[in-house]
């Protein structure tokens, strides 16, 4: 039996620096040094729906020294995807709840709507007009976002991002009309 860690943890986050899954892992990292007394790190690695960062994860030694901040997108992504970069039941093991992060509706600043129901009403009555934005193929916003499309029948165009925070930058540069999108990362708007 080893004495764990042995060297250097390292916690693997799929989604870009300054984002809430980054906020979060950093903050376990900084607990996890302390508690440890060995040094655990976050190291980013973005791109293609949370599955590059979550397929290098499997990649390394299944000793524990590399974890991967998990999200929903971690476990969607790959299912968007032919062949399946992973199995995200069969090759993970979930190791704790490290938050709990509602979901909200946002448009651009200049949206012709104010609450959902003129929201819906604006896209109803305007087909192919609106695009609506999200952090990926396969994340929440772009599965939300096809759910409310094949539930309505709403003519919309999906535009993937390379995570969410380029996302609302082009959200608030008005180049995208809505995206639903983790509050923390609303709130900064």
């Amino acid at each position: 039996a080893q004495n764990w860690p042995a060297r250097p943890v390292t916690i693997l986050c799929w989604s870009a620096a300054g984002s809430p899954v980054d906020i979060y892992a950093r903050t376990l990292a900084k607990l996890l040094t302390a508690e440890l007394g060995q040094n655990v790190v976050v190291e980013n690695r973005t791109g293609a729906g949370a599955t590059i960062g979550s397929a290098h994860v499997l990649r390394q030694p299944a000793d524990g020294h590399s974890i991967l901040a998990a999200t929903i997108s971690s476990l969607t992504a790959p299912f968007m995807m032919s062949p399946r970069p992973y199995d995200p039941a069969r090759d993970f093991l979930p190791l704790a709840l490290l938050a709990v992060t509602p979901t909200v509706l946002v448009t651009r600043p200049d949206f012709p709507a104010r609450t959902v129901q003129e929201w819906h009403q604006q896209i109803q009555r305007n087909p192919g007009r609106f695009t609506f934005a999200s952090g990926g193929v396969g994340n929440p916003a772009h599965l939300a976002g096809e759910l409310y499309r094949s539930m309505t029948g709403a003519d919309i165009t999906h535009v993937a991002f390379r995570g969410s925070a380029p996302a609302l930058v082009d959200l608030r540069a008005g180049r995208v009309d809505f995206t639903i999108v983790d509050l923390p990362s609303a709130t900064q708007m």
